[in-house]
């Protein structure tokens, strides 16, 4: 098995090096603007977290 990365890495490593987190601002999203209620879709996740190991997230 080689140990180079494929091209696609490489392109995606140069790119994100250039184009920091938050360098143009931010964006916030809450789930009640889209008619949805946290409690309903953190339940609605707890398979999902516990089928992945997941269970410190909320």
């Amino acid at each position: 098995m080689s140990a180079r990365l494929p091209q696609e890495c490489v392109a995606m490593r140069t790119f994100l090096s250039k184009h920091s987190h938050g360098q143009y601002g931010s964006h916030s999203y809450a789930m009640a603007s889209y008619g949805l209620d946290p409690a309903e879709v953190s339940e609605r996740f707890n398979l999902y977290r516990e089928r992945f190991g997941l269970t410190n997230i909320r």
